[in-house]
């Protein structure tokens, strides 16, 4: 509370924003995270059932 911050973001609505970075002001700005955390959560669902069709083919032809 009480300090000065620099900001990334876009605004919403008449007063608002919606806020990506937030960093105190005078530093440098920050890396932007490189990998969404929905592109991790897409690979792990295709990876689990990528693994499950073959668990299935391997079960089906024992």
């Amino acid at each position: 509370m009480g300090c000065e911050v620099e900001v990334t973001g876009q605004r919403a609505g008449f007063n608002g924003i919606v806020c990506d970075q937030i960093w105190p002001a005078g530093q440098p700005r920050p890396r932007r995270l490189r990998l969404n955390i929905e592109y991790l959560l897409t690979a792990a669902f295709v990876g689990y059932g990528f693994i499950a069709l073959l668990l299935g083919l391997a079960g089906h032809f024992r």
